[in-house]
């Protein structure tokens, strides 16, 4: 943003987990940081505000672009016995955000379609990645959501003697100097994972994953060759499946998120929009 002429002052906000509340990452901030964001709002010209947790400040003051990094209201695909009360607290919670918020930004299709059926300042652009990427690493599977004190995910994964089982054929029978890593997305519902995935592709990863991602994809200019399923069979990892893999879509995927997805990218797009 400083490269494009802005001058900016990033303020962190300390924020506290609430024991009990609907959604569970709904932050409480103190009067004193509210205070704080009060006066610095007289001094710019723009408040951006990233992170959904973060969701209390627009009762207090005015924001130009409020970032969702998760809709949790728009959660699809889970199993988890709480989901219809996490994603109603959820719904709520977002709804008074958006209502405050002058315009809003999520991260992926599947939330724009959902979030701009209410509200009509809403704007979609995925993370982005960093320029440079050494794929050189010392380990050739990657469990890409290993939540750490996320309950939601925590429920998904799986415990990693059992990937090395199931990945280890894979691994030894695949030419490794055209490819990134084994990147795989264990979750069962479609939440936190565009940062990963994004960056997976980008470093010419082959991903396993519970979930379909064509759409994501799609909406991108971007192609999912190179996606499997994630299932319990060990055999569907166990096979030398090199004449599957499209080497042609892993550096077409590069190339296009090259030029159109890294972080200048999306400082750029959110200069435009606010």
């Amino acid at each position: 943003m400083e490269e494009l002429g802005h001058a900016i002052k990033i303020y962190n906000i300390l924020a506290t987990q609430r024991k009990i509340s609907i959604p569970f990452w709904k932050f409480r901030i103190s009067k004193k940081t509210i205070k704080e964001v009060l006066s610095l709002r007289k001094n710019f010209d723009k408040v951006i505000v990233s992170h959904e947790s973060l969701g209390l400040l627009a009762k207090y003051v005015e924001i130009d672009l409020f970032i969702f990094q998760n809709l949790f209201s728009s959660m699809q695909g889970s199993s988890w016995k709480y989901r219809a009360l996490y994603k109603l607290g959820a719904f709520n919670f977002e709804n008074k955000i958006c209502k405050k918020a002058k315009s809003l930004l999520v991260l992926s299709k599947r939330e724009y379609l959902y979030l701009s059926q209410r509200f009509d300042n809403v704007h979609f652009f995925p993370p982005g990645v960093e320029p440079l990427i050494k794929v050189e690493l010392d380990f050739d599977y990657l469990p890409l959501e290993r939540g750490a004190g996320w309950k939601l995910k925590k429920r998904c994964e799986t415990p990693v003697s059992l990937l090395e089982k199931k990945f280890i054929g894979f691994i030894k029978t695949t030419n490794r100097k055209s490819l990134g890593r084994i990147a795989l997305i264990e979750d069962d519902f479609k939440l936190g994972f565009k940062l990963k995935l994004i960056q997976a592709l980008f470093s010419s990863d082959i991903i396993f994953s519970r979930l379909d991602f064509r759409e994501e994809l799609i909406a991108l200019g971007l192609n999912a060759d190179n996606i499997y399923p994630l299932q319990n069979d060990n055999k569907v990892h166990r096979k030398n499946i090199d004449k599957f893999i499209n080497y042609n879509s892993l550096e077409e995927n590069r190339k296009i998120i090259r030029e159109n997805y890294l972080w200048s990218h999306v400082a750029n797009f959110i200069s435009l929009i606010i």
